[in-house]
Parts: C-alpha cells; sequence; structure tokens
C-alpha cells in the first residue's frame, strides 16, 4: 500500500515545515492528488491521521482534492482525460501485472507506478502512443494553515 508510504512523507514534509517557519501547529493541510495515482483516500486518511498524532499535525483537518488527468497527443494534438481512456488501461494491462492489494483486491500498476501510463493508453483520436501528461500525475499541498 503506497497511500502509507505518501502519508509518510506528508507528515515529515509537515514536521520540517512547522520546524522551519516556527509552527506549534498545523491546523489544515490541503493535498491536491493527480487522477492518475489512483489514491485509496480511506487508506490515506488513515495514515496520516495515524502518523500525525503526537506531532504538530495532530488533529489537523486533511482536504484530499483530485486533479483530473489531462493528456494531449504530440502527433495529433488532441486533449483528453482519464475517463476517456480508463477502459483502454483495465483492458490493457495483463494481470501478471496488477498489484494486489492486502484485501485481494487487484490495482492496476499505474496506482504505485503513473508514469507508465504511455505503455497502457493511446491517443483516441490518432491511437498515437506519444503523448503528454498534462495535469493529474503528483501530488503536493496546495494549502497549509497552521498557529506559532
Amino acid at each position: 500500500m503506497h497511500e502509507w508510504s505518501l502519508a509518510q512523507g506528508l507528515v515529515a514534509s509537515l514536521h520540517s515545515f512547522a520546524e522551519r517557519e516556527g509552527l506549534r501547529r498545523i491546523t489544515l493541510v490541503e493535498v491536491s492528488v493527480g487522477e492518475l495515482m489512483e489514491l485509496d483516500v480511506p487508506v490515506f486518511r488513515d495514515a496520516f491521521e495515524t502518523l500525525t498524532r503526537g506531532g504538530p499535525a495532530d488533529s489537523a483537518e486533511l482536504r484530499i482534492v483530485e486533479e483530473p488527468a489531462r493528456f494531449r497527443c504530440r502527433r495529433c494534438g488532441a486533449e483528453w482525460t482519464f475517463a476517456e481512456v480508463e477502459e483502454q488501461i483495465h483492458r490493457g494491462v495483463p494481470e501478471d501485472l496488477m498489484v494486489r492489494e492486502p484485501g485481494g483486491e487487484l490495482e492496476s500498476p499505474l496506482h504505485i507506478f503513473p508514469d507508465l501510463v504511455p505503455a497502457f493508453v493511446r491517443c483516441p483520436r490518432c491511437g498515437g502512443r506519444d503523448f503528454e501528461v498534462l495535469a493529474g500525475r503528483d501530488m503536493r499541498v496546495s494549502r497549509l494553515e497552521g498557529e506559532r
């Protein structure tokens, strides 16, 4: 479950930020999460709440905002969304490349490696694989509030 690793990285960054900025307490953390990450929000939220206990972000409000994925074909210029090609991903990933979560359910490898999207997706207009991800690949803190 990479949600725990992501939460651990976020909490470590929050602790460093609070120390550097002299914050006694972090009250709000808003995180923008790219749709390509296929983040399991309840697991991430649970990890965040567990890992922040006793630290400056203990009891902080966690807001998670999903950033929709958008793509542009370098060959024909078409732009599309994740929803328009999601079936390609699920149809194109062999079962032996799927990631089995602890609960037994299968996840696409994009859940852990979002940069693999060109291996499973083609441009809906021209069928090309030479495209760029315009949005929806990363995770970042988009808003933070705290008390000194």
